[in-house]
C-alpha cells in the first residue's frame, strides 16, 4: 500500500471517534515510499493537519455534494453556501502551499434524504467544482465520485461514469464505494471494466459515514476483497493478500467485534489452491502395494520389484467385480437414498465413497469432486 489515509481532523464534538487524531498521527512511524494523508473540511482541520507536514502528504480537495439535502445534513449549509465555502478553502490551501488536485462529489449515486441522483446533476456539480478551481488557479488532476449512502448498483456506476467520461474524456476518476447493500465489489467490478484504477477502501470494511441515515450499515468496500477481485481479474496490485487478511483479523481483534469483511473469515482463494495442490501432490505418491517389499519368500516379490503380471491381472479383475457390485448396489438403493436424510446441500447423508472414486465434496460448495482431489 502506497497511499494511506491515517486520520480525520474533524470536529470531536460531531465525530468523537476522531478526537485523538493528533495522537494517531504522532504515534506511527512513516514508511519510506508511502503517502500518508488526512481528511478535513474547514480551516481548523487544515491547520491541525499542517502541524504534521513532516509526516503527512498534505493536499487539498474541493468537496461538493450532488444532494442538497445531504449537504445540509452533513455540512449544515446549502449547496450555494458550500460553493462559497469551497472557494475560501481552496484559496486558503493555495496560500499555505497546499496543492489542490481533486474534486470530490459525495452522494453521486443516490441519497437517503433526496432519493436518486441524476447523472446530469453529478456533471453539473463537477462543473461547479471546476469553476472554483479555475477561479483560484488550482490544477485539478482527478475526480472522486462517492457512493456515500451505498445506493450504487453496477448499472448506476456505468451510467454516471459514462456521462462524466463523455464530458471530460481525459480526466482520471476514482471511486469511493460503500458496502451498505452488499454491492460494493460488484460496483468495483463495473468501475474496473470502465477503466477506473483508483478506489478508496478500508481494511475489514471499517469506516462509513455517521450522517448517511443508515444505522448499522457496513463501511467502505473492504481492501482485501477489492484486492481479491483484482487478482481474479489478473490485475496486479502488488499487495500480499494473505498478509492483508491478517491485518484485517488484527483490526477485528482491536475493535472487539466482527467486521463486515467476509474474506478475513474465509481466507484467500490462493491459500485454498495451495492447500489443494499440496493434498494432490501427497496423494499422487505410489500406492503402498507397489512399494518395495521388505521380505522375500515363497510367493513374495523381491525388494524393489513390482507384482508379476498375473498378480496385477487378478487385482484388476477383482476391482472390476467390486465396481460392478457397487453400481448394482447404487441402483438398488436409489429410492432409499431419495428418502434418506439430506444435508443442507441436498446430498444424502448416507452417501459414501464408491469404487468409481467420487464422493460428495465440502458442504461449502455442494459439488462432487473426485476423491483424488480431496475436499477443498
Amino acid at each position: 500500500m502506497h497511499h494511506i489515509q491515517a486520520a480525520s481532523f474533524v470536529s470531536p464534538r460531531i465525530v468523537p471517534g476522531w478526537a485523538d487524531a493528533e495522537d494517531v498521527v504522532a504515534g506511527f512511524t512513516p514508511r519510506e515510499g508511502v503517502h500518508y494523508i488526512a481528511l478535513w473540511f474547514n480551516a481548523n482541520g487544515l491547520n491541525r493537519a499542517l502541524v504534521f507536514r513532516n509526516k503527512l502528504t498534505v493536499s487539498g480537495s474541493i468537496a461538493l455534494t450532488a444532494s442538497e439535502a445531504f449537504t445540509k445534513k452533513n455540512l449544515h449549509r446549502s449547496h450555494a453556501e458550500n460553493v462559497e465555502a469551497m472557494k475560501k478553502q481552496t484559496a486558503l490551501h493555495l496560500e499555505n502551499n497546499v496543492e489542490v488536485r481533486r474534486i470530490g462529489v459525495m452522494a453521486a449515486f443516490g441519497c437517503n434524504y433526496q432519493g436518486d441522483i441524476a447523472p446530469a446533476h453529478v456533471v453539473s456539480t463537477l462543473e461547479d467544482g471546476l469553476a472554483i478551481a479555475e477561479e483560484a488557479g488550482a490544477d485539478i488532476k482527478y475526480f472522486s465520485l462517492a457512493d456515500t449512502m451505498g445506493r450504487a448498483t453496477p448499472m448506476r456506476i456505468e451510467r454516471v461514469l459514462g456521462d462524466v467520461r463523455s464530458r471530460w474524456p481525459e480526466m482520471a476518476i476514482s471511486l469511493h464505494l460503500h458496502d451498505t447493500r452488499g454491492l460494493a465489489v460488484a460496483n468495483a467490478h463495473a468501475g474496473l471494466k470502465m477503466g477506473v484504477t483508483q478506489f478508496d477502501s478500508t481494511v475489514g470494511g471499517l469506516g462509513g459515514c455517521p450522517f448517511a441515515g443508515q444505522p448499522k450499515a457496513a463501511g467502505n468496500i473492504c481492501t482485501e476483497e477489492l484486492v481479491l477481485l483484482c487478482e481474479e481479474m489478473s490485475i496486479d496490485t502488488g499487495v500480499d493478500l494473505d498478509a492483508l487478511i491478517e491485518v484485517g483479523r488484527m483490526a477485528e481483534e482491536i475493535v472487539g467485534h466482527q467486521l463486515p469483511s467476509e474474506l478475513i473469515h474465509a481466507g484467500s482463494l490462493d491459500a485454498f489452491r495451495r492447500r489443494a495442490e499440496a493434498q494432490l501432490r501427497a496423494r499422487s505418491q505410489p500406492l503402498g502395494y507397489f512399494k518395495a517389499r521388505r521380505e522375500v519368500g515363497p510367493g513374495r516379490q523381491a525388494a524393489g520389484t513390482r507384482p508379476a503380471a498375473a498378480s496385477i491381472s487378478r487385482i484388476c479383475r477383482a476391482a472390476v467385480a467390486r465396481s460392478a457390485s457397487s453400481r448394482h448396489d447404487a441402483t438398488s438403493s436409489s429410492s432409499a437414498c431419495a428418502r434418506s436424510p439430506r444435508n443442507r446441500n441436498g446430498f444424502s447423508k448416507n452417501l459414501r465413497a464408491t469404487s468409481s472414486g467420487f464422493c460428495p465434496s465440502s458442504t461449502q460448495s455442494g459439488i462432487c469432486l473426485p476423491r483424488r482431489l480431496g475436499r477443498m
